[in-house]
């Protein structure tokens, strides 16, 4: 009993510390934390030891928050240029009224600027749904960095090169933003099969071809509570065969990596699936 109840009085302890803090400011892990400690708190001894009442206490306080992700480990950097006017065109596109320009622009006639501030939060990785989503370093190895979202509509699958928490002067909680490269759609592929299935969503995209800036589509930054969720690749490599006959009159098929004469690589393309649910 002794045991126990040293047990108990750590694990109040614990608790009633984690309830002091007040977390960062917007829909942090730490707030969470700090705000289901008080939750238990309030809650009679029987309830609290219950641990399906803790998860559905948790699950409401998720759902009053609005919040479905969380961020992962990240510091603090100064932001690339080319970055840097990615994010303060998202910022005069969703808030126009706020008049947020470049340290470098001219603002004698501009009414009351603000500043773009040129550091954020860059993070290693962000949960979405459950789901770990990571930055990518490469064109080619995207493995845990696809995202899908729908726009106007449209769905868009994309490449995620950046994660940040960017605090901006004017705005009252910190944006959570991703640069992505949203990829081509692939238009000569017959998908006809899957039709069948729209409960799949499977689209088809074309491999590492990327929308132009002046391609019709989604900014490359968005906030991360517009994604829809991560998405699978499966990668089609689509080759040449050439029939070719042999000195007996037998015709043979012949498909090599290796060998140009008789393979051609014509294309790389990528079927994609909806992993959300």
């Amino acid at each position: 009993m002794t045991c126990i109840a040293m047990r108990s009085f750590g694990l109040e302890s614990h608790v009633r510390k984690l309830a002091k803090k007040d977390g960062i400011e917007g829909l942090s892990p730490e707030k969470c934390i700090a705000e289901s400690a008080r939750m238990i708190l309030e809650t009679d001894g029987e309830t609290r030891g219950t641990v399906a009442a803790m998860a559905c206490e948790i699950e409401e306080l998720s759902s009053e928050l609005g919040t479905s992700f969380s961020m992962g480990i990240s510091v603090s950097k100064e932001l690339p240029t080319p970055l840097q006017h990615d994010i303060l065109e998202y910022y005069n596109t969703t808030y126009p009224t706020l008049h947020i320009v470049d340290r470098a622009a001219d603002v004698d006639h501009t009414t009351n600027p603000i500043f773009l501030h040129g550091t954020a939060r860059v993070h290693t990785h962000f949960i979405l749904d459950g789901r770990r989503i990571t930055s990518s370093t490469s064109l080619d190895d995207a493995s845990s960095s696809l995202v899908q979202l729908d726009a106007d509509g449209t769905r868009y699958v994309g490449q995620v090169f950046n994660i940040l928490t960017h605090h901006q002067q004017g705005l009252e909680r910190p944006q959570c933003l991703l640069y992505v490269r949203w990829m081509r759609r692939l238009t000569d592929c017959d998908m006809s099969a899957w039709e069948p299935y729209p409960e799949l969503e499977i689209f088809s995209w074309e491999y590492s071809k990327f929308l132009r800036r002046t391609d019709p589509g989604p900014g490359r930054i968005v906030p991360i509570h517009s994604i829809l969720s991560q998405a699978c690749r499966l990668i089609i490599e689509h080759k040449t065969r050439i029939i070719e006959e042999d000195v007996d009159s037998d015709v043979e098929e012949v498909e090599t990596s290796n060998g140009p004469t008789f393979t051609t690589l014509t294309g790389m393309k990528c079927l994609f699936l909806d992993l959300n649910g």
